[in-house]
């Protein structure tokens, strides 16, 4: 073990700084060379960027290091990654720089280097890895910052980057859920309805100024369910005026309605009974919704 200054470490090879500053260490330990040392190798930091960089920006001069032999370049990965220990939460941007340190160093990346970097099994790692590096700037900030899951990101990757950079600018307006269900409706308005670039942006921002942006949207992508569910809510709201509740199948694809009414005495159960009575000149009309 030896004290290096954090300064000559820094201006070493940062070929292998290749995850973010997760982890934040007390400044008491630094103090006291109590840190982790940063991993030496033939002079090249394996690991330990980010103790650098947290020594640098508190002001510690000096830091403990250790000195390991040299090895082959899928050697010094594999104790990078194991040293970094959080086997199952890095993020894809930190895939990333595994992947195209691999890519760039011809290094194979086998079950032994992935089970370091997943908790347990993953399937297609270098293929999804792969997508995720292929994404514009703002579908992979979505995905890095855990806002959408990257097989929806897969399925919306076509979409003009303005939106997917507004939907990441407004992202109080929908929750993840909302989020991922908005961007794939948008993506199928645009695809079936052959919208350009300025077009699919400028529904999109119209969208999420909206009160409920999937709402709105979905009326856009179902524009005659929107209407059939209009029709019916007026045909609805004549009954429910009376205390009947008139209800409808999914999406209208059925072949019955169904009403369902307290009541609490004879005269109440007869004027129900008269409230359906009159409705019957709307029948024919609901029944061309299903």
């Amino acid at each position: 073990m030896t004290i290096s200054p954090f300064e000559a470490l820094l201006s070493m090879s940062g070929e292998y700084d290749l995850f973010l500053d997760i982890k934040a260490w007390p400044k008491l330990l630094f103090e006291n060379n109590l840190t982790p040392p940063v991993i030496l190798a033939d002079d090249v930091p394996i690991w330990g960027f980010s103790l650098m960089r947290q020594a640098r920006d508190i002001g510690i001069p000096e830091l403990p290091c250790m000195r390991i032999s040299p090895a082959e370049k899928k050697d010094l990965l594999y104790i990078a990654i194991a040293l970094e220990n959080r086997a199952g939460s890095y993020s894809w941007e930190e895939r990333k720089n595994i992947l195209e340190f691999c890519l760039i160093n011809n290094i194979a990346v086998d079950d032994a280097i992935i089970q370091t970097i997943e908790a347990g099994r993953f399937t297609d790692w270098q293929k999804k890895t792969e997508k995720y590096i292929g994404f514009p700037d703002s579908l992979k900030k979505l995905v890095q910052s855990r806002m959408l899951d990257i097989k929806s990101a897969e399925k919306i990757v076509s979409l003009p980057e303005p939106c997917i950079a507004l939907v990441y600018e407004k992202k109080e307006k929908l929750t993840h859920s909302e989020r991922r269900i908005f961007l794939e409706q948008l993506h199928e308005v645009m695809q079936r309805d052959g919208l350009a670039e300025k077009e699919t942006s400028a529904l999109c921002r119209t969208m999420l100024d909206a009160p409920d942006p999937v709402k709105l949207l979905e009326a856009a992508r179902y524009p005659n369910l929107s209407s059939m569910q209009k029709e019916f809510l007026q045909h609805a709201q004549l009954l429910r005026k009376q205390g009947i509740a008139l209800s409808a199948p999914d999406n209208f694809e059925g072949e019955a309605f169904f009403i369902r009414f307290p009541f609490v005495s004879r005269q109440n159960f007869n004027k129900k009974v008269n409230a359906l009575q009159a409705f019957e000149n709307h029948i024919d009309e609901l029944f061309t919704l299903l």
